[in-house]
């Protein structure tokens, strides 16, 4: 069973890498993981799009957008989901 694994952020720099370990650190391994950043004004996106290219992070992908609201990018995120299965994750 393939899981989706959504995390949604906003101004979540300081705590986005642990939560990045964290899932990377399980060993169930059949999952994709989509970061939805919910505009943020601080180095979110730089933090996780680095994070991804430093491990070569093939199943983890960063979408960026406007802030919009944390209803809206789980929306959006679960539209862009792979898998029927959803886990959401938080990114503090």
């Amino acid at each position: 069973m393939n899981i989706s694994i959504i995390i949604t952020t906003y101004n979540a720099e300081r705590f986005i890498i642990s939560t990045l370990d964290s899932i990377r650190g399980q060993t169930y391994q059949l999952y994709e993981v989509i970061i939805v950043d919910d505009g943020s004004y601080d180095n979110t996106v730089i933090v996780v799009t680095e994070y991804i290219k430093l491990h070569n992070l093939e199943k983890f992908r960063i979408i960026p957008g406007p802030h919009i609201g944390r209803a809206k990018v789980l929306n959006a995120a679960v539209n862009q989901a792979a898998y029927d299965w959803i886990a959401i994750v938080d990114a503090e």
